[in-house]
């Protein structure tokens, strides 16, 4: 959870330290005794492995553990084991090492203001120890400043240690979590690669489908023509297959500009009722009639625009012509809502049942989704075809 201090293990070398303190304060206790029991000696070293047992196994179950009772619990023990054996020693020289590894326990094992509460009991435990052992106040006084010195000592250093090892960890878990986020940011850059890719190829095959298949659509329906009425008026058969040269440039160059950009024609800033009416001279003398006219006051679209309203009409104009047997197309173009440019195409075909559509109404739906828009279709059958696409827009 936040704000939770995470467990610091201090290892086999915190436990080694208090080991090597307990027992140095041990040998300069002994050494200075000149005359002990042998019950004194069997009690001094029964608390000291006692003590020395809890502040190893004690200390490392209560750093696992999170349950500030029993730490509490720990230090109360422990202080009270360390006093008993100092007053036991009848010394108040170097067995107050005895107490110090408890106050680097308490920087690891508590959080403010329990550790201060902990280390004021253990200055307050020598103190009344020394007091009771010696009788008087004169070398309370003396000592206790030397064990302050030396709790503070060991306080800092432990601090400072602690807060190593917790930067340490930050660090480290800051490194694993960042690791993680490069992890899944390539995972997302793969994703958005595979993503573009296939938004890619859809857009490419809507290219193709609406530029080329358009282009060799009205090219093929030329090219029959002119077989058709060869023989008996070669002079049309001539003009359709002039059509059919002007309409396989139209393609090579609508091809070289949908492989080199796949965008907008840039260099055709014709109104979009002019370029509509470019698709009807493509088809030459079909049977079909098409119309384009405009509602409202013309203006400039945005290029994305444009270019989805033009292939749409390219499409629909084509279908129709090519499935729909229509004599009569007409395509309106209504700029009268200033943030809508809406388009009608309506022909008097044969209808159909089914308004999902082929590849090309598919095409038609997907650009104007692209562009936040809405594509409608009416249709029954023997009652013509209609669509409208409402994009949309603004004044450019």
């Amino acid at each position: 959870m936040k704000g939770e201090r995470a467990p610091i293990h201090t290892g086999s070398s915190a436990d080694l330290a208090f080991a090597v303190l307990v027992l140095g304060a041990y040998f300069t206790t002994f050494s200075a005794i000149t005359q002990i029991s042998v019950k004194e000696l069997v009690a001094l070293t029964g608390l000291g492995m006692l003590y020395l047992s809890i502040g190893v196994y004690g200390y490392s179950y209560c750093v696992r553990s999170k349950n500030l009772p029993l730490q509490l619990a720990y230090f109360a023990v422990q202080i009270c084991l360390g006093s008993l054996i100092i007053y036991l020693s009848g010394q108040t020289s170097y067995n107050a090492l005895l107490l110090l590894p408890l106050a680097g326990h308490s920087v690891v094992l508590l959080k403010e203001p329990w550790w201060y509460v902990a280390n004021g009991v253990l200055m307050l435990a020598y103190t009344v120890t020394v007091r009771l052992l010696t009788g008087g106040w004169d070398v309370v006084w003396v000592n206790l400043p030397i064990f302050l010195a030396g709790q503070i000592s060991v306080l800092v250093f432990t601090q400072m240690t602690v807060g190593e090892e917790r930067a340490r960890r930050e660090i480290q878990g800051l490194v694993n979590r960042l690791e993680a986020a490069n992890e899944q940011l390539r995972d997302y850059a793969i994703k958005a690669e595979e993503l573009a890719t296939a938004t890619e190829r859809n857009r490419i095959a809507r290219e193709i489908h609406d530029g080329l298949g358009h282009n060799l659509t009205a090219l093929n329906m030329q090219i029959r023509a002119a077989n058709a009425v060869l023989e008996k008026n070669p002079l049309k058969a001539q003009g359709f297959l002039v059509n059919a040269e002007r309409i396989t440039h139209e393609a090579l160059a609508d091809v070289r500009q949908s492989v080199s950009a796949l965008r907008a024609r840039a260099n055709d800033d014709r109104p979009l009722q002019e370029q509509i009416k470019g698709i009807t001279e493509l088809w030459g003398d079909t049977k079909t009639e098409i119309l384009v006219s405009a509602m409202g006051p013309t203006r400039l679209l945005s290029s994305q625009v444009m270019w989805t309203m033009f292939r749409a009409a390219q499409e629909a104009i084509s279908n129709s012509i090519k499935y729909a047997n229509a004599t009569r197309i007409e395509v309106i173009l209504d700029y009268r809502d200033p943030k809508i440019m809406e388009m009608r195409i309506v022909d008097n075909g044969v209808g159909a049942e089914n308004t999902d559509g082929g590849f090309g109404l598919v095409g038609i739906r997907e650009r104007a989704e692209l562009l936040k828009g809405m594509v409608e279709i009416l249709t029954a059958q023997g009652e013509g075809f209609e669509i409208r696409i409402s994009l949309p827009t603004g004044e450019v």
